[in-house]
């Protein structure tokens, strides 16, 4: 290839690297505006009035489901979790004998240290309409039952009292130390039916934006990956003008 089309080749490859980065970021700022608006109506705005109780009564903790032992599910390991969004990587086929189970809008929250600290929280919205995933054990599944929507559930998870909360709870040997679920369980909040509604109304857009940023992201990084090796060995070439 000639100087003038490696040039071409680079400013491609720069334009879908250019692309990812924007999605990336866009994910990013609708997240923050999500968690804003979590800890503004929910903890900085929450009303004496409001009714409170603990979390079990409003969150499904690793509910379970009927799994067929000899069928191979999508299987999601703690590496699929991201630090810092909830972006959940690809999992892979697999039949496995104890996992974790959960489906779309289900909450997954890492609970053995160091991946809690780090942050390794996912929400689930890449499966199919009925689809049941599987992944590590590591996972705690939390699913609304209803009275609360599954993106306050999220949010709830990121938020960084919780967290504390969670991580204080935490028992075993170093190392090998696991959030005990019963004390998550009965974490008292408060929220409020009507301001529930709203909150699920005004955030449900971003998480949607959310999930097709992630599938073009996904879709130009393939691209991307796929056409590095045969734009540089010359199986594909540039057309110039």
């Amino acid at each position: 290839t000639d100087k003038n089309e490696q040039i071409a080749i680079a400013e491609i490859l720069s334009s879908l690297d250019d692309k990812i980065d924007l999605l990336h970021r866009q994910n990013k700022t609708l997240e923050q505006l999500a968690e804003t608006l979590f800890r503004k109506w929910f903890v900085v705005e929450a009303d004496e009035s409001w009714e409170e109780d603990v979390l079990e009564n409003y969150i499904s903790f690793d509910p379970r489901e009927k799994i067929d032992r000899n069928k191979a599910y999508q299987f999601f390991e703690m590496k699929c979790l991201s630090n810092v969004d909830m972006n959940i990587s690809d999992g892979v086929y697999r039949i496995v004998s104890s996992a974790s189970s959960f489906r779309n809008f289900d909450t997954l929250l890492a609970k053995i240290t160091p991946c809690l600290e780090n942050g390794k929280t996912g929400f689930v919205m890449h499966l199919g309409d009925d689809e049941v995933a599987r992944g590590s054990t590591e996972f705690i599944v939390m699913r609304s039952k209803g009275l609360v929507s599954p993106y306050w559930i999220y949010c709830l998870a990121r938020d960084s009292d919780f967290r504390e909360k969670a991580i204080q709870s935490m028992t075993g040997t170093s190392g090998r130390q696991r959030v005990q679920i019963d004390l998550l369980k009965n974490i008292t909040v408060k929220v409020d039916a009507e301001r529930m509604k709203k909150f699920h109304d005004t955030v449900s857009p971003f998480f949607l934006k959310i999930k097709s940023n992630q599938t073009q992201i996904k879709t130009l990084t393939k691209l991307r990956d796929a056409l590095l090796p045969k734009l540089v060995n010359g199986e594909v070439r540039v057309q110039m003008n």
